[in-house]
């Protein structure tokens, strides 16, 4: 189990199925910044039972204090030729009532570090909907550096619009104890 200062994480799986779906679901936990497709528990389940659709991690994580579950969090690699594209894209997504709290930026710190020390990858990276200032702070206080805008990459509320991506490379990183002592507490 991945702890933290305030959150700990747990691995998803088909148990989980019923909260990733109502999470999926609901508009206000999608946020404006999020198409939501409504899912059931049972697509869920299935999603979460086939090893194809695996990702390299996929975790709830819990506000420690209150014990309850606040977000979701993971990571894939994004390119089909992960064999010559070595990065491994993050993505998480918080409940409003914990947001602006600095959870996010905790579970990002808390997953950077634990990424870089357990896999070989190089870079990291995260993809923010254009627009999204909250989410595009919380990576660069992870140390995340904007390297640009993808255009049109996607379709969100009946047009095509911007990504912005950001990374951290392991050369930013550099240790534990480095990456520790320059970002907030985790």
């Amino acid at each position: 189990m991945l702890i933290g200062k305030n959150i700990h994480f747990q691995p998803v799986g088909p148990q989980n199925a019923r909260l990733l779906a109502g999470w999926q679901s609901d508009p206000a936990f999608m946020g404006e910044f999020y198409n939501v497709w409504p899912i059931t528990t049972q697509s869920m389940e299935k999603s979460l039972s086939d090893p194809a659709k695996n990702t390299i991690g996929h975790y709830i994580f819990f506000d420690s204090e209150k014990k309850e579950a606040i977000g979701q969090f993971g990571c894939f690699t994004p390119y089909t030729h992960s064999h010559i594209f070595q990065s491994i894209e993050i993505f998480y997504q918080l409940h409003p009532k914990s947001r602006g709290k600095g959870l996010a930026t905790q579970a990002v710190c808390i997953m950077i570090n634990h990424l870089f020390n357990s896999l070989t990858s190089e870079r990291i990276q995260a993809t923010v909907i254009d627009g999204n200032v909250a989410s595009c702070r919380v990576l660069e206080k992870s140390g995340m550096v904007k390297e640009g805008t993808l255009r049109k990459l996607t379709f969100l509320k009946g047009k095509y619009i911007d990504m912005d991506i950001f990374s951290i490379i392991r050369d930013d990183w550099i240790s534990e104890k480095v990456y520790r002592s320059n970002h907030p507490e985790f």
